[in-house]
């Protein structure tokens, strides 16, 4: 019976990586997970560690970042279904749809520039007057 569940559980698991690739193809889940990071390539790390195995305390500590930071990068990846949680035997862990490649330099100096020109664009809608009706 146990050794069963343990191939449904593989078999769910790769349903979850095909379809997971199809709706996320890897350079997108890419962009989403390196967007506007210091250190991108840290972030694709700290995704690859969410395979079934690691807790939240574990991935920060690996990727150098406080359990302050890196939890609400979770809970955003969580809520747009890039992670899921497991609760382990008491401990909750986190499982990626499917593991990246380590990205190239070039991805790494995109996603870094491209954080930068959102933020400065956030940043000069903030500092735009908002139009008003009065003359």
């Amino acid at each position: 019976m146990e050794s069963l569940l343990k191939q449904i559980i593989n078999q769910n698991e790769v349903v979850v990586a095909l379809l997971g690739r199809m709706v996320f193809p890897e350079n997108e889940l890419k962009n989403i997970i390196m967007k506007k990071k210091k250190k991108p390539e840290d972030y694709i790390r700290a995704y690859n560690l969410c395979d079934g195995e690691h807790s939240l305390t574990e991935i920060a500590a690996a990727i150098k970042v406080s359990t302050g930071t890196l939890s609400p990068i979770l809970a955003y990846w969580k809520s747009i279904g890039i992670v899921y949680e497991i609760n382990e035997t008491g401990r909750r862990v986190y499982k990626n749809l499917y593991s990246l490649k380590e990205p190239k330099q070039i991805e790494i100096e995109d996603a870094k520039i491209s954080g930068e020109s959102e933020q400065t664009s956030d940043k000069q809608q903030a500092e735009t007057p908002q139009n008003s009706n009065t003359p």
